[in-house]
């Protein structure tokens, strides 16, 4: 929402005023300790953050011990994750999931927002997951994931939206005030090319190239890439269907690498119609799925699909073989990844997904990161630009700017930079707890799963951490598909604070 609009709807005057001299301390905070923090968002770092199988469901209630969650808060209080995808994180976090069309037992929107066993709760914001401990309405959640960081989209401004939403004095005192969003650079994951072919004995290589004419459908069959033999054998390409971090950072890579020659956007949405979509139209043979769990159920076996093709079979007379976008460590945890029936993942530019995550990571400075801006997502390229109302306080919504991890050259190239999304004010006494899971990546004291310290350059010691490797210029040591940003986000062992620790000290409050 721009400024000439606000006031139609709130009165701007009041509203700048009370967003300019209400400090965290001014606001009646909500002082109730949850026993349960509400975490979800993003399905791309799921597996990092809680260390969970989800399975089939969207909600894990509990983080393992060596996860990014369980390592920050250990057995208390416990925290709970739902898989929306970042779209719909977003929309719960600002709360704007279910404004204008509240969901009906069955629509895209509350399947998606939804993590209860049952039928969702029609026309409720939120997760909609159990939650315990009181204070929060169930619209208010604790910290949302997302891999799009808050961005400007036609007409619609995520940042407006939350201050127009949660920064409203007249919400009662049930609806606490969230003061504005706090968004929070975290970990960085691969995005892996997932492809089922039974003709392929080898691990292929891709080229951004390559991978662009299969998203564009001007390559429709597995030889023309020169992979394969010459039987015709289609490409049945798997996208995401909904609102994907997985897909804004696999589009971000392609624009950067190819965009003269690819002509796509950078986008939530895979297609759609619109220039808010990566492409207009999708590949001639593809399907879409929802989430990368069930992308990879989709490449692997033909179930999930919107159109119910998938996996290894004939169209038309055709062989086919699949391939999709899927984050690498939900491939690797994938039960139907069977290397012997050809389900596996690709190398990009002779560069293994997991195995040459960490020092791509590594290569991400912090010199990268704006402060106060949202990413455009209006065609073409992402670009940069402020918020349209003003801002509370500077410096609490930082970004790594898409173009800088879009175009690495450096390990593997298909980069997705997590975020993790907050609220400045009234957390009460969650703030400690919200503070720890916000910094536990950049204590220069935890050793993570390849053995390496944050801003060490040897290991050494017990990896605290096992979900996430520490990001480090020794080529090949990456384990899970997860890594941490450069050394130079982490606060040193002397004491001096990181970028992501002093805001999240300074913005994360009470």
């Amino acid at each position: 929402m721009r400024k000439n609009q606000l006031a139609s709807v709130l009165g701007a005057s009041a509203l700048i005023a009370t967003l300019v001299v209400l400090p965290a301390a001014s606001i009646a905070a909500n002082n109730t300790a949850r026993s349960t923090l509400v975490a979800g968002g993003a399905t791309l770092p799921a597996l990092g953050y809680m260390g969970a199988t989800f399975g089939t469901g969207k909600l894990s209630t509990g983080a393992a011990a060596k996860s990014v969650f369980g390592f920050a808060l250990g057995s208390s209080p416990t925290i709970q994750y739902c898989q929306t995808g970042s779209g719909y994180g977003k929309k719960v976090l600002d709360g704007a999931a279910n404004v204008t069309n509240p969901p009906t037992s069955t629509s895209q929107e509350a399947v998606n927002l939804t993590c209860t066993n049952g039928t969702p709760v029609v026309g409720v914001n939120g997760f909609q997951a159990p939650q315990t401990g009181t204070g929060f309405p169930i619209t208010d959640p604790d910290v949302v994931a997302s891999d799009a960081a808050l961005l400007i989209s036609g007409t619609t401004d995520e940042y407006d939206i939350f201050l127009t939403n949660k920064v409203n004095s007249t919400r009662g005192s049930f609806q606490p005030d969230r003061g504005e969003p706090v968004q929070l650079p975290e970990i960085v994951g691969s995005v892996g090319m997932m492809y089922n072919d039974p003709d392929l004995t080898t691990q292929p290589n891709l080229t951004p190239a390559q991978i662009c004419s299969v998203v564009k459908g001007t390559v429709t069959q597995w030889h023309q890439l020169g992979i394969g033999p010459a039987n015709g054998r289609l490409i049945n390409f798997v996208y995401r269907a909904d609102g994907s971090g997985t897909t804004f950072s696999f589009s971000n890579f392609l624009v950067n690498n190819v965009l003269t020659k690819c002509g796509v956007n950078v986008s939530q949405q895979f297609t759609g119609g619109s220039s808010t979509n990566v492409v207009t139209t999708p590949p001639p043979l593809s399907a879409g799925a929802s989430g990368n769990s069930n992308m990879t159920t989709c490449i692997a076996s033909g179930t999930n699909c919107a159109s119910g093709i998938g996996g290894s079979g004939t169209e038309n007379g055709h062989l086919y073989g699949s391939m999709g976008y899927v984050e690498t460590a939900n491939i690797l945890g994938s039960p139907l990844l069977n290397v012997a029936k050809g389900i596996f993942y690709t190398k990009v530019n002779n560069k293994d997904p997991k195995l040459n995550l960490p020092e791509a990571a590594a290569s991400v400075a912090s010199t990268q990161i704006t402060f106060d801006k949202e990413v455009v997502t209006n065609g073409g390229a992402a670009t940069l630009q402020s918020p349209g109302m003003p801002i509370p306080v500077a410096k609490c919504l930082l970004i790594v700017n898409p173009s800088g991890y879009g175009n690495v050259t450096t390990g593997y190239p298909i980069l997705a930079v997590s975020n993790l999304d907050f609220a400045y004010s009234d957390n009460g006494t969650n703030n400690a707890n919200l503070q720890k899971v916000a910094r536990a990546l950049v204590n220069p004291n935890t050793v993570f799963a390849n053995g390496f310290k944050i801003g060490a350059t040897t290991g050494g010691g017990t990896p605290q951490i096992t979900t996430v490797d520490a990001s480090t210029t020794v080529t090949g040591k990456g384990t899970t598909g997860y890594s941490t940003l450069s050394a130079s986000f982490a606060d040193t062992t002397s004491g001096t604070k990181g970028p992501i620790s002093t805001a999240a000290v300074a913005c994360i409050n009470t």
